[in-house]
């Protein structure tokens, strides 16, 4: 997939530009994925300014999630706009619960639960989320999400609990840029951001045997402390004689959606990761 690079400049707080002249070190896992990602797309200065602007969004990120653990996130809904609901809404309106395909997007932690808190339905909602290294933060973090009326589906094993979800009309976030096991008989070996990445195919099973539709949705920061949450027309099932193929054609897909919704706000997503380590 060809790259289309955002059009605006990103945006360096004083505290990102002193993190990155006290920290930065070029064999950072930022400083790699940023420079593999955009090569000679970007110059150096604007790789440079990138990296900034990313420190920047983190610093601010865990500022608003530590108000949002202290007051929860209701009182984000008055500096939060939400766009595209009809897409959710004509989704909703099938009766096969909705798959929401999202990512690191914006301050994701806080992203799923406020944009739960807004929605005009009465549908249960679940997040599919990874156990967490520190079992403080995942106590804190999950327990933020439960807080808001969210159930976690811990993504080990997810696969049961996540179809009795859609039979319950749930609406179940998936986060979907995270580096699926080499190991696993579910991964699937495809490109995001033009570099080969493991990736799960779970969605695109849970797609084809539900039917629930795969519904976008993207969470990011705008200036003055305001947020936006967005959502996208559903992902038409793209149907192949050979159901293998037919699983990869849709994972690439999704891969591709998240390329998009990424590279709008490159600044906010989360260049810290090793989605490319094989």
């Amino acid at each position: 997939m060809e790259h289309k690079e955002t059009s605006h400049e990103p945006s360096v707080t004083w505290l990102g530009r002193l993190f990155y002249h006290a920290f930065h070190k070029p064999t950072s896992q930022t400083h790699t994925n940023i420079h593999a990602v955009f090569g000679n797309r970007l110059s150096d200065k604007q790789k440079k300014q990138l990296i900034m602007a990313f420190y920047s969004h983190m610093i601010t990120l865990f500022k608003e999630l530590i108000i949002c653990l202290l007051r929860g996130v209701k009182p984000l809904k008055r500096k939060t706009d939400m766009q595209g609901l009809e897409h959710l809404l004509e989704a909703v309106k099938q009766n096969k619960g909705v798959l929401l395909l999202t990512g690191h997007f914006g301050n994701w932690e806080i992203g799923c639960p406020l944009c739960y808190v807004m929605l005009p339905t009465s549908n249960p909602a679940y997040a599919v989320r990874k156990p967490i290294k520190r079992a403080w933060a995942e106590k804190l973090l999950f327990a933020n999400y439960r807080r808001h009326g969210l159930t976690i589906i811990p993504k080990n094993k997810a696969r049961g609990p996540i179809l009795d979800a859609l039979r319950r009309q749930g609406l179940v976030f998936i986060t979907f840029d995270q580096r699926a096991p080499a190991e696993s008989k579910g991964t699937l070996l495809t490109d995001f951001l033009n570099l080969p990445a493991y990736t799960y195919q779970g969605l695109a099973l849970l797609a084809n045997e539900s039917g629930a539709p795969v519904v976008p949705v993207s969470c990011h920061r705008l200036p003055r402390g305001r947020h936006r949450i967005e959502f996208h027309p559903a992902l038409t099932w793209q149907e192949d004689p050979d159901s293998a193929a037919a699983l990869l054609k849709n994972t690439v897909i999704y891969n591709q959606t998240l390329e998009r919704l990424l590279l709008r706000h490159p600044e906010q997503w989360i260049w810290s990761y090793k989605r490319w380590q094989l």
